[in-house]
């Protein structure tokens, strides 16, 4: 299974139909993943909550009170951490609100992305995005078993990419600066970004 974690993102999926059906990732998925727990799940809630608060509470007594420049420094770490646990609250919701997802091929046409120690920071939806738009009813805690299970069935279908986020942010800004249709493909309605580089 390492070997789907060093795909390039700079390869597309495939357009053609999958040799899968959504019930054969279904079945490849441990059937507990598809259990959700209201328990667990406020765990999750509460601990974003409280770590939130303590952010807030360490940002508001301590940043005021440190030295100039360095607490023009600490400010934008702040925000940015507590921005990332903000993100897995609304993770979180955004979970609350899918009960289904039937655009099979757009679901396909998504990416993992690994955020490195932020991916359980915003509760894996970056680093199991293809599994979370195939099959949105399973929790966010179980995610990345499910992820796991249906990969070697996706095969080329299954991209990741592991480029940090800041050089990914920096790239999609610079590149990716529109659609148009894939005329090679046979399928009607299939559009790639083009790269700014690629348009001349």
């Amino acid at each position: 299974m390492e070997a789907y974690h060093k795909k390039s993102s700079a390869k597309r999926v495939p357009s053609e139909k999958p040799p899968f059906t959504l019930a054969t990732l279904k079945k490849a998925i441990p059937a507990h993943c598809f259990h959700r727990s209201l328990l667990r799940s406020f765990s999750y809630l509460a601990y974003d909550l409280s770590v939130c608060y303590a952010l807030f509470y360490v940002a508001k007594t301590y940043i005021p009170i440190l030295p100039s420049p360095l607490n023009y420094v600490a400010w934008p770490i702040y925000w940015f951490i507590q921005g990332a646990f903000m993100t897995g609250i609304w993770v979180i919701g955004h979970e609350c609100g899918h009960h289904a997802f039937s655009e099979y091929a757009g679901a396909l046409s998504t990416i993992d992305l690994d955020f490195g120690w932020l991916n359980r920071v915003l509760h894996h939806v970056t680093n199991t995005h293809i599994c979370h738009h195939l099959i949105s009813t399973i929790p966010h805690y179980h995610a990345l078993e499910a992820t796991e299970a249906i990969k070697p069935i996706l095969g080329d279908y299954y991209q990741i990419d592991s480029t940090p986020i800041h050089k990914m942010l920096y790239r999609a800004a610079k590149e990716c600066i529109y659609a148009e249709p894939d005329h090679d493909s046979k399928d009607k309605g299939v559009y790639w970004y083009r790269a700014y580089k690629e348009k001349n």
